[in-house]
């Protein structure tokens, strides 16, 4: 699978966070002229369930940029990745053996030898599944610390397939992604964008007030897309290990049980990690832990501590002020990976689900899982801080994954599309930076 779609690029030429100076909520503004882009543009999901036939020219993690002798992530890093998650699966079985516990059914480290060595390797290769775009990533840091903003490119790596299920294709049956991360110069950034404008320009509809989904020319066009092509080369020329800043992974190591998702996030430079630790914590890997088929709470590697933004159990706060917070950190403009630890971004969802749960418990007269639920209260009040646009179309399909045991954010999850709000957002914001600059 090395090097796939090479053949499609010699005609033409990515727990993610953006923000911009404004701390409201809202943009009040029109319809924007300024940029012929559209949400689909600056986040890019490929759309393998319409179209499976493209998963076979798609590149993979470990093969060569289209137009470069240099892979997509230096192969030590790699192996880093796979060392940190080995280590922390051995560090969970030593805990689960000091309180008498079973182990974690992909931990067990004398039933299966070659997962002790390669982790991410040993359940598949790691094929693209979505490809964003950021013209400012330091945007929230720069309004305290001032500087230039940094652009970059995010590539979402899974482990995919096409197999058939019983007349269902499914595509990502392990709970996994790697996201590499790319920082571009200005001048880089202006080719970049370009490149994407003529792409749109090129794609012979209008697509523009679309919602964010997979993508709807790539769709349209299938397999030998003009669009991917020109898209494919166009990330060929930054997408390459020398321009590697940061990676991030999680994956569900236990499957079969409960669930759980080690965490990790750091920085590379010259094609070595860099140590690092989740933001707001003490620890360089974080976990999520199942129970009873949901997602629990954020939890470092040994002791809870309380500086989650959207913590599990919070009983000082009431349930719309936990609401609350779910709707800031999927806010751009108030939150991204410089002030959000990697649990709280990717639990947004399945945090608003379990609160209203607990507020039809409430209101029900149950008790907690032994309660009974007999009556509803409606939607909760519309947060202050929820992010709004006039320009953009911030719908999430109702056909995206509702699954409440995975973490994935814009990328695949069993036979479905994984987008989140957060991410929705981030992609509308992305526009309107991009539009403010073209008009100065």
């Amino acid at each position: 699978m090395l090097g796939r779609f090479s053949p499609l690029v010699c005609c033409f030429l990515l727990a993610s966070c953006t923000a911009s100076q404004s701390n409201t909520a809202s943009t009040e503004s029109g319809p924007s002229s300024a940029i012929d882009l559209s949400l689909n543009d600056v986040s890019v999901l490929m759309p393998y369930i319409e179209v499976p036939e493209l998963l076979a020219e798609a590149p993979s993690i470990d093969g060569k940029a289209p137009g470069s002798n240099e892979s997509y992530i230096p192969k030590g890093v790699l192996a880093e990745l796979d060392r940190r998650m080995i280590e922390d699966s051995k560090e969970r079985n030593r805990q689960l053996d000091a309180h008498a516990s079973d182990h974690d059914f992909f931990l067990t480290t004398a039933s299966n030898e070659e997962f002790e060595t390669k982790f991410f390797q040993t359940f598949g290769t790691f094929d693209l599944a979505s490809i964003r775009f950021d013209p400012c990533a330091n945007a929230i840091p720069m309004k305290t610390n001032g500087g230039a903003c940094k652009p970059q490119l995010r590539i979402v790596w899974q482990i995919l397939n096409t197999r058939d299920d019983h007349g269902k294709l499914q595509l990502a049956e392990f709970d996994a992604n790697i996201h590499t991360i790319y920082t571009l110069s200005q001048a880089e950034w202006q080719e970049l964008l370009k490149g994407l404008v003529a792409l749109h320009q090129a794609a012979g509809f209008d697509y523009t007030s679309e919602p964010l989904g997979p993508h709807p020319v790539i769709k349209k066009e299938g397999v030998g897309s003009p669009f991917l092509k020109g898209l494919m080369t166009l990330v060929g020329r930054y997408a390459r290990a020398s321009k590697l800043t940061q990676v991030a992974a999680l994956a569900n190591t236990a499957p079969m049980f409960e669930g759980h998702w080690p965490m990790q996030a750091f920085e590379v430079k010259n094609g070595t990690i860099v140590d690092g630790f989740v933001p707001l914590t003490q620890y360089k890997i974080q976990r999520i832990s199942g129970a009873q088929g949901t997602l629990g709470f954020p939890s470092p590697l040994v002791s809870i501590t309380d500086q989650y933004l959207i913590p599990r159990d919070a009983p000082e706060k009431t349930l719309q002020e936990r609401y609350d917070a779910t709707r800031r950190v999927e806010n751009p403009r108030m939150h991204d990976v410089s002030n959000t630890d990697c649990g709280s971004c990717h639990m947004t969802r399945e945090s608003q689900r379990g609160l209203d749960f607990e507020k039809e418990m409430a209101a029900g007269g149950g008790n907690g899982a032994g309660g009974t639920v007999t009556a509803l209260t409606g939607p909760f009040t519309e947060p202050r801080d929820l992010y709004k646009s006039q320009k953009w179309n911030l719908a999430r399909s109702p056909e995206f994954n509702e699954d409440n045991t995975s973490l994935q954010m814009f990328s695949f999850f069993n036979s479905h599309y994984a987008v989140s709000q957060r991410t929705i957002n981030e992609s509308a914001e992305v526009l309107d930076m991009i539009s403010a600059s073209q008009k100065h």
